[in-house]
Order: structure tokens, then sequence, then C-alpha cells
């Protein structure tokens, strides 16, 4: 006996793929934010904080660099070449070697030699009046303004994008209500024009709720852009306007 499938598991089979698809397809365009992730997000993530540390972690660079100027400094460097045996005493790359001019003998010998040469200098400057002392300083005073600037400014942006947080969660909210309120409208409008058809209600009922429709109306589109706006500067400020992915705020009971 041959089995043949009913073809209703097969639209079945197709339904759950579709909406399986469809979940997994939303899932992945959507990001859920929560109001305490936005003072992380805001430090990891926003560029000019990022720059204002990376000049803070320089400063402290510059302190290293000037403490270590009280130890000696001690440089070699080094050089191998082939040159003629008239102009191997001659020859030197750009460096800490000095070059010697004229021939090693009185003959002219053109054979071609190995020749190696080698340097080292040291430098050190115990004594400086004060100098170091002062530029460790100095250092120490750009390194703590770096850190105050980059402290300022991280509160200054995590403000920013906690207040931009909570007024698009308040035109959310806006939004729902006029929605509320257009539904409420369209619902009295139908049953006006109901009674007016009857006789059992004046007309200019009709036209005052028309006009409050289309004024709720107009409030829902306004609400619905200033909310996505809102979307927009949040994902700037938490690093996420290069994503395609759409903000989900998930603390809404602040409105």
């Amino acid at each position: 006996m041959n089995y043949r499938p009913n073809r209703f598991a097969y639209i079945f089979a197709g339904l759950f793929f579709y909406f399986t698809i469809g979940l997994y397809v939303e899932s992945k365009g959507q990001e859920q934010i929560s109001l305490r992730d936005i003072p992380i997000l805001v430090q990891k993530n926003l560029p000019q904080l990022n720059a204002a540390k990376a000049i803070a972690e320089s400063g402290k660079s510059l302190i290293d660099f000037e403490k270590r100027s009280l130890m000696p400094e001690f440089t070699v460097a080094y050089q191998a070449n082939i040159a003629t045996f008239n102009n191997i005493t001659g020859i030197s790359y750009p460096g800490l070697i000095m070059p010697i001019s004229g021939p090693p003998s009185v003959s002219n010998n053109n054979n071609f030699i190995p020749g190696s040469a080698a340097t080292a200098f040291i430098t050190w400057r115990p004594i400086t009046f004060g100098q170091r002392k002062a530029a460790i300083d100095r250092a120490v005073a750009h390194y703590n303004l770096a850190n105050a600037n980059y402290d300022e400014l991280s509160l200054r942006y995590k403000v920013i994008a906690i207040s931009t947080y909570l007024e698009a969660v308040y035109f959310k909210h806006l939004s729902k209500n006029s929605k509320a309120n257009i539904s409420r409208f369209s619902n009295s409008l139908q049953q006006s024009l109901v009674l007016s058809k009857n006789g059992l209600k004046p007309g200019i009922d009709t036209i005052q709720l028309q006009s409050s429709l289309a004024q709720a109306q107009i409030e829902l589109l306004q609400n619905e852009n200033n909310y996505k706006q809102k979307l927009i500067e949040l994902s700037s400020l938490i690093g996420k306007a290069d994503d395609d992915k759409t903000l989900i705020l998930a603390d809404t009971v602040f409105a």
C-alpha cells in the first residue's frame, strides 16, 4: 500500500516554516535596550569618549617618558655593507655612524670587499636644575586635566542619552494615547452618523467629531515622527547608528 501524505500536512509544515523564519528574521532585525544599559553603551561605543580616553592615556605615557629621562640612555648602531676597497671606509647609512672620507691606501683597488662598523652612545643628564621635575609635574597636570575632561564628557553624554531614552518612551506612550483617541473618535463618529441620519442628533456634532478625529491623526503622526527621531539620536549616542537593527525600548514604565 502506497502512502500518500495529506495535503494538510504540507500546508501545516509550510506555515510552521514561514512563521519560524519570520520570527527569526524579526529577532535578528531588532535589539532590546534597557535604561540601565545606556551608560555602559555610551561609555563603550561613543567615538567622542573613546577619543577623550585616548588623550588621557597618552598623557600617562608622557609621564612615564619624563620619568625615564633620569636613567642613562644607551644607543647602539651597527651597519654592514659591500663596497670597493677604495670606498669602504667612506660608506655610511643614515644613523649614528659618522662617515670617513678618503681611501685607506695610496694604491687604487676596486675589488669588492665586505665592511662593517658599530658605535655606541651613552646620554645621561643627572642634573637638570629642576627641569626634569617641572616636566614631570607638567605631564601629571596634563594627565589629571585630561581625565577630568573625560569624566565630565562621559557624564554629560550619559545624561543626554538617558534623557533621550526617556523622551522616546514619552513619545511612544503619546502615540498609544493618540491611537486610543483615534479609535474612540472613530466609534463616536460612526454613532453620530447613524443618529444624524435618523434625525436623532444634529449634524454639527458629526463635524466636530470629524475635526477631533483629524486632529488625533495629526498628533499620532507627530508623535511617531518624534519617537523615531529620538531613536535615531539614541542610536548615535550608544554607537548603534550603523546597525540595521531596530531599537526596542525595554523600560516603558516611566511615562
